[in-house]
């Protein structure tokens, strides 16, 4: 974030005055871009892999004014993304600085309530590059504290299913496809399939899978992309997008976008596990069985390094040390961030 202050300020609001808005250029490219921080770099890697258009310091807003109403310091948040209305803050710096950061957000909040700004702190992002998965950084583990154990997880999605039933159901309905994105999306669709069933829903089932896709042209760190689409043709049809956790939004986006391109009639998306605590990008949850915490998770169709995938159980994932294993921004940011 650039700020620029002067001494002598007086007053911290004046509504004459409204926010300079630098040259904008929404981007979905990184070359040839001048950053502050290599975190930044790597975080404009992660939106360019997802199609999230963005744009690199392009408003500042005035926090406070000198006696004349002149404006002597302001605010730029790092990013702007214009397709969700919203500034990105990434605060990489020690924790003593962070406090003078965040009271400069929360007076920009003050001021300027009708704007949506979201400060990602160092723990955030890492959570956002190692994914709603678990680590691939090279790090070995275990699985630690159990979050969730099948019982629990059956018996929701069995709740679950009586909605969606009710909801896609119904005299005359066509049926609706269930698309499962991704494994922890085809072992929660493999679960809810029984209770649908038996409430009498008639349905398509099929999978997408999301990855990432190298030299595509769109700037260092490639793009992601729908590599294997659904069998059954989601053109004129009712979907629903079944995850197996959703974190930041960027993959859901993706796939609800996907669809809406592919001539879906009605998009809805389930999510078993959602980690509301990390969401960067607002996506829509029709339905959602836990809020789980920020965590590292494994189980039931999440991994680390493809191990404990197929454990019938949601637990944290306990990584063990190893020196150098430390997030660098050199890490591909766009692996799975959902």
């Amino acid at each position: 974030m650039g700020d620029v202050q002067a001494a002598g300020i007086l007053d911290v609001a004046s509504p004459a005055w409204e926010p300079v808005h630098l040259p904008f250029r929404p981007r979905l490219r990184t070359a040839d871009e001048a950053f502050a921080h290599p975190f930044e770099a790597a975080f404009a890697r992660l939106l360019t892999a997802h199609r999230v258009r963005w744009s690199y310091e392009p408003t500042s807003f005035p926090i406070r004014w000198d006696d004349a109403h002149r404006p002597v310091a302001f605010v730029t948040p790092d990013f702007y993304l214009p397709d969700h209305r919203l500034y990105v803050e990434l605060t990489t710096v020690r924790q003593r600085l962070v406090t003078r950061k965040h009271r400069k957000i929360r007076l920009l909040r003050d001021l300027y309530p009708n704007i949506k700004i979201k400060i990602l702190y160092r723990r955030d992002y890492q959570r956002l590059i190692l994914t709603g998965e678990a680590t691939r950084t090279g790090n070995d583990g275990e699985p630690g504290r159990l979050v969730l154990d099948r019982e629990a997880i059956v018996a929701r999605l069995g709740e679950l299913a009586l909605q969606i039933a009710r909801d896609l159901g119904g005299p005359g309905a066509d049926s609706p496809l269930l698309l499962a994105c991704g494994p922890g999306g085809r072992r929660v669709l493999a679960d809810l399939t029984p209770p649908l069933r038996a409430a009498g829903l008639v349905f398509d089932t099929d999978a997408i899978r999301v990855r990432h896709v190298e030299g595509t042209g769109a700037g260092p760190g490639g793009v992601v992309t729908i590599r294997r689409g659904p069998l059954h043709d989601p053109a004129g049809r009712r979907v629903l997008i079944i995850h197996g956790i959703v974190s930041s939004g960027l993959t859901a986006a993706h796939a609800v976008r996907w669809l809406w391109r592919q001539g879906a009639r009605d998009v809805s998306t389930l999510a078993c596990l959602d980690r509301r605590c990390a969401r960067l990008v607002d996506v829509e949850l029709h339905y959602a069985g836990f809020d789980v915490p920020a965590d590292l998770l494994v189980g039931y169709g999440l991994d680390a390094r493809r191990t404990f995938r197929d454990a019938p159980f949601v637990a944290t994932f306990r990584p063990f040390d190893r020196p150098g294993a430390e997030l660098t921004p050199e890490l591909d940011p766009s692996s799975r961030p959902d």
